[in-house]
């Protein structure tokens, strides 16, 4: 890598920095998390202490962003569900092995959760793994026994097989213990907030976790999402302590250490994506996703040796979570969501990427005067005189996004059945794609009459999603549409944004033509976007009525055109 950066490669690299910061405070739930570009190949880490991402400027720089973008979502991942440090007593890691051990099993967790969670960052996973994991099956043999027990975590886990040279006492080892890391790299946390009281049960009467976290927890009270981050770290330890490392220690007390064994381990850590098991979490209880703050430690965690405490093992404690995390069959939004959570991220991610760059001012090419020189055209100048006219560039000035939403949806008895259950998908969509990402967000349903279902100030409670779960059974009359733009009105001209975009779901032709009309006009020279969505066939003469849109939509395919429509206005 160069020793001194361009005036290019420094724009380059705030870009870079700023879209996968944004990434960074999306994944891990805590906005408070910053990117730095971190010395030439420095290893990619997370510290919990500062909450930043260290990135190595000659990745952030020369490495593709869809590279970037995979290992920035894996060290956020680590400030949203590793836990190890809080409950193991510094004392187990003081031998670098152990260390290892931890690390390797912690690293599968955490993408396996992130894939689970983030199935369209799958590609940008596979780029970096396929790299680092590949002279893992093809490279050299290596003399460590624990090293090698490692590369097997890694190579199993990822490519589904085993390194080519692997001692017979290591093969055995590791057969022996596959199964129970299996179960540790199981271990996962949820995907979204669970309320329980069965939570609530595992987490007071477990006596490692009180201990740990005993002084932060009087302070600051954990959210039920971080009480159950906490649960299934746990789980992941007390598989490791009970049934991995016996056999781990085993194979390392078979082996004399030599210093090319100490050389291989190390190695093989400074390989690795970072080293994550030498920190406290960070991780202050309150935070609900999305809201995470700064703080420290576990108080408790410094002073206590690990010790499975009541419901600390694996067998009763993985079936009560598993009861936890089942969505209430009555709760018809979470249900949605399940569905639709793949979808949520990908828009969610693609639009804040979106909201920085557009934030931030950028060098345009292509003028006669500037503030700066363009050095790739300066350079093709003395071959091409004509260029004279072109060598300057300007700053563009950045326009800030404001959007909102709102939401109009048609409830009206024809769209009973599979229609309103395709209506009801983008709804979930919308909602939380705009939760995420604060954008203020209206909804109102209506048939022959309306009804205010939620505006920009309200929290998305549980309570409402119960109440907005209810709108696939209330399907009934008929279709005054014009009457529902009346009352929307008000509403939206009181919604703090300069950008406002309205949606319409509907299947067809409105009861009050004149005046649907009418108030779309009204609306439009309010610089209200009003935007058709027509759910089923024959609905394309909503046209008449919104200028844009999409129709004839067929109901499964709702929420993939309201995350197209929203990708037109704002991508």
């Amino acid at each position: 890598m160069k020793q001194r950066l361009s005036e290019e490669d420094i724009a380059r690299l705030g870009e870079r920095t700023a879209e996968l910061e944004g990434l960074a405070s999306l994944v891990s739930f805590r906005p408070e998390v910053t990117l730095q570009a971190g010395p030439p190949d420095s290893p990619w880490s997370f510290n919990f202490v500062t909450a930043i991402v260290n990135a190595p400027i000659n990745d952030l720089l020369d490495r593709s962003m869809d590279y970037c973008r995979g290992l920035t979502m894996h060290e956020a991942a680590h400030a949203t569900v590793t836990r190890i440090f809080d409950m193991v007593h510094p004392s187990l890691f003081q031998g670098r092995h152990v260390h290892a051990l931890f690390n390797s099993i912690e690293d599968c967790r955490i993408e396996t959760w992130i894939k689970d969670r983030n199935p369209g960052a799958a590609p940008w996973i596979r780029l970096y793994n396929d790299r680092l994991f590949a002279p893992i099956v093809n490279g050299r043999p290596i003399e460590s026994w624990v090293t090698q027990f490692n590369m097997m975590i890694l190579s199993r886990w990822w490519f589904g097989e085993d390194p080519k040279s692997v001692a017979p006492e290591v093969q055995d080892a590791f057969d022996r213990a596959w199964p129970a890391i299996q179960l540790a790299i199981a271990a996962q946390p949820p995907k979204i907030e669970i309320n329980s009281p069965i939570v609530d049960e595992i987490y007071n009467n477990n006596r490692t976790l009180k201990l740990a976290y005993i002084q932060q927890d009087f302070v600051d009270p954990p959210s039920d999402f971080e009480k159950l981050v906490r649960i299934r770290q746990l789980q992941m330890v007390y598989i490791v302590v009970k049934e991995v490392l016996p056999v781990y220690e085993e194979l390392n007390r078979k082996q004399q250490n030599s210093s090319q064994s100490q050389q291989d381990l190390q190695r093989f850590l400074e390989q690795m994506r970072g080293h994550h098991t030498t920190q406290q979490s960070g991780q202050r209880g309150s935070g609900q996703p999305g809201q995470g703050q700064p703080g420290q430690g576990g108080q408790g965690a410094a002073g206590q040796q690990f010790t499975p405490g009541s419901g600390g093992g694996t067998g009763n404690v993985q079936d009560a979570i598993q009861q936890a995390l089942n969505v209430n069959p009555r709760d018809q939004y979470l249900k949605v969501w399940q569905s639709l959570s793949a979808e949520i991220d990908l828009l969610s991610n693609q639009l804040i990427q979106v909201f920085h760059q557009r934030s931030r001012m950028k060098w345009l090419s292509g003028y006669e005067s500037g503030a700066r020189l363009d050095v790739r055209r300066a350079m093709a100048f003395e071959a091409d005189p004509r260029l004279y006219r072109v060598l300057w560039q300007r700053k563009s000035t950045p326009k800030k996004i404001d959007p909102c939403f709102t939401l109009l949806l048609d409830r009206s008895g024809s769209m009973s059945g599979e229609r309103i259950q395709g209506a009801f998908k983008g709804l979930v969509l919308l909602t939380e794609v705009c939760s995420r990402l604060s954008v203020p967000l209206n909804i109102v349903s209506f048939a022959s009459d309306q009804t205010v279902e939620m505006t920009f100030d309200e929290s998305l409670t549980e309570a409402k999603r119960m109440k907005l779960g209810t709108l696939m059974s209330r399907a009934n009359n008929q279709t005054y549409m014009g009457a529902a733009l009346r009352n929307l009105e008000n509403i939206l001209e009181e919604t703090p944004a300069s950008d406002k975009f309205l949606i319409v779901l509907s299947d067809g032709v409105p009861s009050d033509e004149s005046e649907t009309t009418n108030m779309v006009r009204r609306l439009r020279s309010k610089d209200v976007t009003c935007i058709g969505l027509g759910i089923g066939p024959e609905t394309a003469n909503l046209n008449r009525f919104f200028a844009e849109g999409m129709f004839d939509v067929t109901p499964t395919d709702v929420a993939e055109g309201f995350a197209q429509i929203i990708r037109e206005k704002l991508l």
